[in-house]
């Protein structure tokens, strides 16, 4: 599953998942403040564009998702050296 990195530091990578997030409630309407859950991985001080694949830790009883995330490190992720 491919997700878009939100910030990196030298020790870690940081995105929204979109297996544990929740965008609607149960009977379908949209929430007026999404709860987005963000997941934390490492890194090794790489601060360049790439994409990082990671397996998920999600705990969800909606999905059953067991494939890895794609992590794509952009331009539009804040670095924080």
């Amino acid at each position: 599953m491919n997700v878009i990195c939100e910030k990196i530091t030298k020790d870690q990578i940081y995105f929204v998942c979109p297996v544990c997030s929740k965008y609607t409630f149960r009977n379908g309407k949209l929430r007026k403040i999404p709860y987005k859950k963000i997941h934390i991985h490492g890194n090794d001080n790489n601060f360049s564009n790439r994409i990082e694949t990671r397996s998920p830790h999600c705990v969800s009883s909606i999905w059953d998702y067991t494939g890895d995330f794609s992590i794509h490190i952009t331009d539009d992720t804040i670095k924080i050296k």
